[in-house]
């Protein structure tokens, strides 16, 4: 398993390792996301009755390693603001209030800047890089969102010493609590990359060469290319990996997650086209998941290894979820390998287009791409 990403704490600085602003989560960003940060993400509270504005100060959100970060908050009345970072293992970090911003009381329309500027203390990308979700919760009377006794360790930015199942609680106490206050929340996700794309400047090329040339670099599409038909997942199935890049023969740990208990079917998709329904399978044959739960399919103390495949290319991990117990594919379930093989990727195509027909409000299929390497 690769190392976890992880806010890292060195002198004043905070290293992050890995995330663009969101108002609702979509697949795009839902794959961008661990499943714990996707819990943390859809974690709710009342209506937003406070104006909260948060953002970066670079709109895409994007940034790169050595590159500086710093948040803007901003609420149309005085509230009381904690900002915290979730990474995609589920370690919580608070980012305000903070060593040098210790008072979480921001006045209305009054622009609050995390880290304060000047100030010792920096929020400086690092490795390893990704996706990071940022949590703002402001409510109009102090909140526990962050209880005092969670906080841990020394410096500019203190670690939560709490699940994101314990945060998640917090704030819905915090929200509750409220007792006829005001509450608002925003999400951000910051995403960070080893190093910035260079804009080259090319020498001009006469029309003929600029189209030969696009087409030249044209992707090729995978065998996965319209595999997953699009539907309204309506039923919130979110799925995450621990890494994006395997090599041939590693171990995948695989989970998932969803708000309303189903029936869950993994497939498999190597990058020559070859399938294979990975979960349930010949150790693992029950697939009812519970709602609200993290399942490890693959990995960790699961029955089930998924291991790496080749051939080198992009590599689709498929999986339904459907409150209709009828099994996600019509062949029959192998008896003497632990996975079950597909006859055909078109075979597939067509079972994962007959389960999207079925009830929207009980059935969602998504997929994540892997980068399989020697």
């Amino acid at each position: 398993m690769s190392k976890p990403v992880l806010f890292a704490l060195v002198a004043v600085a905070l290293t992050v390792g890995p995330a663009a602003a969101q108002p609702q989560l979509g697949q795009g960003t839902e794959r961008q996301l661990s499943v714990q940060q996707v819990q943390a993400y859809n974690a709710t509270g009342p209506s937003n009755t406070i104006q909260l504005e948060a953002s970066f100060d670079r709109p895409s959100g994007l940034y790169a390693n050595g590159e500086h970060v710093q948040l803007s908050v901003r609420t149309s009345e005085d509230a009381y603001v904690t900002i915290v970072t979730v990474g995609p293992t589920g370690k919580v970090t608070q980012l305000f209030p903070n060593e040098s911003q210790p008072q979480s009381l921001v006045r209305a329309n009054a622009p609050l800047q995390v880290p304060a500027s000047p100030s010792s203390a920096q929020i400086v990308v690092g490795p390893p890089f990704g996706s990071e979700l940022i949590k703002v919760v402001a409510t109009s009377q102090p909140n526990g969102f962050v209880a005092a006794n969670q906080l841990s360790g020394t410096g500019a930015f203190r670690s939560v010493e709490a699940s994101v199942e314990d945060l998640m609680r917090n704030l819905t106490v915090a929200a509750a609590s409220a007792q006829g206050g005001k509450f608002a929340q925003q999400n951000l996700v910051l995403r960070t990359v080893a190093q910035a794309t260079p804009v080259a400047a090319l020498p001009p090329a006469p029309p003929a060469q600029v189209a030969q040339a696009a087409v030249a670099l044209a992707p090729a599409p995978t065998a996965q290319a319209g595999l997953v038909p699009q539907m309204n997942n309506t039923l919130l199935l979110a799925v995450a990996t621990d890494k994006q890049t395997y090599r041939v023969g590693e171990r995948i740990t695989f989970a998932a997650t969803t708000q309303t208990a189903c029936s869950l079917t993994v497939f498999d998709v190597a990058a020559n086209g070859q399938a294979r329904q990975v979960f349930p399978n010949k150790n693992a044959t029950g697939n009812a998941i519970p709602a609200g739960q993290l399942t490890v399919v693959s990995g960790g103390s699961a029955s089930t290894v998924i291991d790496a495949r080749g051939p080198v290319g992009t590599s689709t991990l498929i999986a339904v979820c459907s409150t209709d117990a009828t099994p996600a594919t019509v062949v029959a379930p192998d008896q003497t390998n632990i996975f079950t093989a597909m006859p055909s990727l078109e075979g597939l195509r067509t079972d994962l287009l007959n389960v999207s027909r079925r009830l929207p409000s009980g059935t969602s299929i998504t997929s994540v791409n892997l980068t399989i390497q020697p």
